[in-house]
């Protein structure tokens, strides 16, 4: 172990003893590379003594004994400066890795990291970790082992996660260590693998083999980007390498990147035309640090953001490319922060270039309809009570010009949280909803809010079968009631369910549909054909051959399937490939399924025996429908009794929903 490490270990082994439990914390880290001192490696071959010299403040950023860039202990101080711990440190044993949860600005519950490798400066992070809703794993990030030929990717999972598992690109599964520690809000999972694997998902499973999250992700870069020089490590967790795009016209493929915790956080392309314009700066920011790029002839650039005057200093880069790297800093100022002024200076201090900037580009500008109404239940959060009001956006094209406004609650980087949303959501129309969050009072709380579609009544319902009611308020400018739930933040949500006016029967949200499985659960039922229905996590889930195949029919929590049948929707089913399936009304035996195209399929029912008050029915899908959905046309269902008899029939058309 070197001295770094011992005294890296000494002060985390200390703080160690120190940490109280928080049993509601929830917690979240994004993905993030720690800084690899590997340019000790090939900086004596491939750039001259001089250079090394030059570029020795950006890459050790400063190091000087006792300075934060080089103190383990300081780091930590810098990272924990008001913050709380709450959980035991977990020590990873494959990787100079640390971890540990904390309480931030308005009591954000944060994960946080410390790591290091030989020879290389300490680096550390805390990033809000909160784990809410239906959200079941927040958060993955990634550093070396120490073996330049392997990475640990890491992260939180649900507390109900019992295993986990990795696949790769290439179709291979890999084992995924879950960690558990008191106080933790849920198990640290890592997963050791060689960095050449293209990691493309994680996944969780709970103690029926249900899945219990899962994350998609990639390490490294894309295949089709090739490095072209050596990487540079940086201050801060800043990397930067140049690549290559395979295929790309040269020199439009050829770009430096700069990456921080596995993410691309800033671009300059090779050509000279194209990387500066008609600016001499380029600046990239990130969680709070200041990086970036300069034209050859600048030494110094001053950037103004949220009022504070960030120095950052630049270097010739290593690999010829005529630009200058500007040294990373940290400013510890958040993702809200604005930048408002920029200013270059050449070795002498003279004043090459200044530029002043107006306000947020992101910004929409709104101009309010009536007076907020505040939403009952909300006067203990923080910024709060959280109020809502319409406004119209001057700058929206014609038909998208009304937004639902709040303000109250914090964002995630501990401030107050104000946000307008657009009445038009192109991804599911009959849903336009938004958040606000407390952390304090602990446990904190949630509330949800969003443009009814007229709803008689509506509720986010939580595993154990628990409603938490929304109720509804008026806004003047609101093309509809507007409806809102509160919450406990930590509430183990399963679905949003609502019933429309006129309507019989709830539906739950499409924002709620079941996710895979892992094995069919128990008991289970055999069909005819082979299919297996079961039902897990409130969902039926239909096997073939141990495949699990699709369905999203699935009950809501505290109920059966019985309950989300009736007259006005006596049937729900599915199609896959050459079959059919799903639930009807008790008592049918056979249905018929008569497309307008004049095709007719059959299918035979059976009664359930998983506890559910239905009948489950399969049966083969041929001619064209074989080839295309049946849902493509529209199409009347009809369900015989064992007489012979007309049960129900139900029409449907062509893009109406089958829930």
């Amino acid at each position: 172990m070197t001295p770094l490490e011992e005294r890296l270990k000494a002060a985390l082994d200390a703080r160690a003893q120190t940490f109280d439990a928080d049993p509601n914390a929830w917690t979240r880290v994004r993905r993030r590379i720690a800084p690899r001192a590997r340019w000790k490696r090939w900086a004596p071959a491939a750039l001259p003594v001089a250079l090394i010299a030059a570029l020795a403040p950006f890459l050790l950023g400063g190091g000087q004994p006792g300075n934060p860039a080089t103190d383990p202990q300081a780091v930590y101080d810098r990272l924990m400066k008001d913050k709380t711990p709450t959980g035991e440190v977990l020590k990873v044993e494959e990787a100079p890795l640390r971890l540990w949860t904390a309480k931030g600005a308005q009591g954000r519950p944060e994960l946080c990291f410390l790591t290091w490798h030989d020879g290389g400066n300490p680096y550390g992070a805390c990033d809000s970790a909160v784990i809410t809703g239906a959200m079941a794993v927040r958060g993955v990030g990634a550093i070396q082992t120490g073996n330049e030929a392997e990475i640990l990717d890491f992260g939180l999972a649900r507390t109900t996660a019992v295993r986990g598992e990795a696949t790769t690109k290439d179709g291979r599964t890999l084992p995924v260590k879950l960690h558990r520690g008191q106080g933790r809000p849920g198990p640290i999972w890592t997963l050791r693998h060689r960095s050449r694997d293209q990691v493309t998902a994680v996944r969780f499973f709970d103690a029926d083999g249900g899945q219990a999250g899962f994350i998609y992700t990639k390490s490294g870069f894309a295949a089709t980007q090739q490095p072209t020089g050596a990487e540079l490590s940086a201050a801060e967790g800043v990397s930067i390498r140049p690549y290559r795009v395979a295929g790309a016209p040269l020199p439009e493929g050829d770009s430096l990147q700069w990456t921080r915790g596995g993410r691309v956080i800033g671009m300059l392309p090779s050509d000279p035309k194209l990387q500066f314009g008609n600016q001499p700066v380029q600046i990239f920011v990130d969680d709070g640090l200041v990086a970036g790029a300069v034209r050859k002839d600048i030494a110094k650039v001053e950037v103004v953001i949220d009022g504070r005057t960030v120095v950052l200093t630049a270097s010739p880069d290593p690999w010829k490319w005529g630009v200058g790297l500007l040294a990373p800093v940290l400013t510890g100022l958040d993702d809200t922060a604005v930048i408002t002024e920029t200013a270059a200076f050449d070795a002498k201090g003279t004043e090459l270039w200044r530029k002043r900037h107006p306000g947020l580009p992101n910004m929409e500008p709104t101009e309010p309809i009536g007076r907020a109404v505040t939403v009952p239940g909300t006067e203990d959060f923080s910024f709060g009570p959280v109020r809502l009001w319409m406004a119209k956006s001057p700058t929206a094209e014609p038909g998208d010009k009304l937004r639902l406004c709040s303000s109250g609650g914090v964002t995630d980087e501990g401030r107050e949280l104000q946000q307008c949303i657009s009445l038009i959501n192109p991804m599911s129309p009959d849903e336009v909803e938004s958040t606000a969050v407390s952390y304090l009072p602990g446990p904190g709380a949630i509330v949800e809010f969003g443009l009814s579609r007229d709803y008689a009544a509506a509720a986010f319902v939580s595993e154990d079968g628990t409603r938490h009611p929304v109720r509804f308020l008026t806004l003047e400018g609101a093309p509809a009631p507007i409806w809102y739930s509160r919450r406990p933040l930590a509430a183990d949500l399963a679905v949003f369910v609502y019933r429309k006016r006129g309507h019989q029967l709830e539906e739950v949200s499409d924002a709620h549909l079941c996710g895979q499985s892992d094995t069919p659960a128990r008991p289970a039922q055999s069909m005819p054909s082979g299919l297996v229905f079961d039902m897990s996590k409130h969902c039926l889930r239909v096997w073939k051959n141990g495949e699990e195949q699709g369905t999203d029919i699935r009950a809501v929590p505290g109920q059966k399937l019985r309950d989300s049948l009736g007259e006005e929707r006596p049937v729900k089913w599915h199609h896959v490939g050459d079959r059919w399936y799903g639930v009807a009304l008790p008592g049918t035996v056979r249905i018929e399924l008569k497309v307008d195209n004049g095709e007719t399929l059959r299918a035979q029912a059976v009664p359930d025996r998983l506890d559910q008050d239905v009948a489950l029915f399969e049966g083969a899908v041929t001619g064209p429908m074989a080839r295309k959905r049946a849902q493509n046309w529209d199409r009347t269902l009809t369900g015989y009794s064992a007489d012979g008899k007309v049960l129900w029939t139900h029409r449907e058309s062509a893009d109406q929903s089958r829930r």
